[in-house]
């Protein structure tokens, strides 16, 4: 007579077991601290920490910077944007700009020399420090695409019928179609002027609906015209804010809204921005002390106990 444990089916056997399959995330990339949707690095650590709490862009979703003036502030962090992507081993889309604008991008930062007398193979798995460490990650599965637009609706990139309500409209609808359908594995930014086409206008209003985030650039205004641009910046201006940056919309990834940003919502705060050669740091602004107030509070710190009356 033979025998059999209670609770075992017959047949099976501890091989059959199906083993859950362990998926593992594209290169570049890293889950929210709020929602774990999968979010990529734009390349400026600052610009990750304002985009809703997530510390990064969400994948599928898609970012419009618009600028005032005649300056390319936002060209550099499209350029940091692309550069971070080419790091990680992304795909490229570059829509409307030539090879010249992908032969502007930053390179890779050099190795101090007593990193390169140590080995030079581990150079390459240390490419840029612009963004977070992906080497705990393993191996990447799918690669991830970014889409970049840079000054859309510019005449000196694109054609005048570009501009027309229904070719503009019907690009964005294709844009935002292509980031729903591929949500683990692209993601888009572009760049628009507003000396050409105000926030006011009917197409600005469509571009700002179908994007998932939107911010705006606004120069001071000795810095709006672009003889004095983001590349003639010296070292001894590189702490001194070049202008204010306005949050008009963050990628929403939950019901909750705003990405349920809590903390990270940066909705309505005053921010400064402050690009160098080599990054592009946001930051809150605060006005500087009058030089009356400072002089007040000198004159009060020289008081001695003849001055003091009881």
């Amino acid at each position: 007579m033979a025998f059999r444990k209670r609770n075992v089916p017959i047949g099976s056997s501890v091989n059959s077991v199906i083993q859950p399959e362990q998926l593992t995330p594209p290169q570049g990339t890293r889950p929210s601290p709020l929602t774990l949707h999968p979010v990529t690095s734009t390349g400026t650590p600052s610009l990750d920490e304002i985009l809703g709490g997530h510390s990064g862009l969400p994948l599928g979703s898609s970012l419009l910077i618009e600028e005032n003036g005649t300056t390319d502030f936002a060209g550099v962090l499209l350029r940091f944007y692309a550069a971070e992507g080419i790091c990680h081993g992304h795909i490229l889309h570059v829509i409307g700009a030539g090879e010249g604008w992908v032969r502007e991008l930053p390179g890779v930062a050099d190795e101090k020399s007593s990193r390169k007398s140590a080995g030079g193979s581990g150079g390459e798995s240390e490419k840029m420090k612009i963004a977070w460490r992906y080497e705990s990650l393993g191996q990447a599965g799918e690669r991830v695409h970014r889409i970049i637009i840079p000054a859309i609706l510019s005449p000196t990139i694109w054609p005048q019928c570009a501009s027309q309500p229904a070719n503009f409209n019907r690009f964005l609808h294709a844009l935002r179609a292509l980031l729903r359908q591929h949500a683990n594995r692209v993601t888009a930014i572009m760049t628009l002027p507003l000396v050409l086409y105000p926030r006011t206008s009917g197409l600005i209003r469509w571009a700002e609906l179908l994007a998932d985030g939107v911010l705006e650039l606004t120069p001071f205004p000795h810095l709006m015209d672009a003889s004095n641009n983001a590349s003639d910046t010296g070292g001894s201006k590189e702490d001194q804010p070049q202008g204010m940056l306005k949050v008009h919309k963050l990628p929403i990834t939950t019901e909750r809204g705003e990405g349920g940003a809590g903390a990270g919502n940066t909705l309505g705060d005053d921010l400064a921005f402050t690009v160098s050669r080599r990054k592009f740091v946001i930051k809150p602004f605060s006005l500087p002390p009058l030089e009356g107030d400072q002089d007040a509070q000198k004159e009060a710190g020289q008081l001695t106990s003849k001055d003091v009356e009881f």
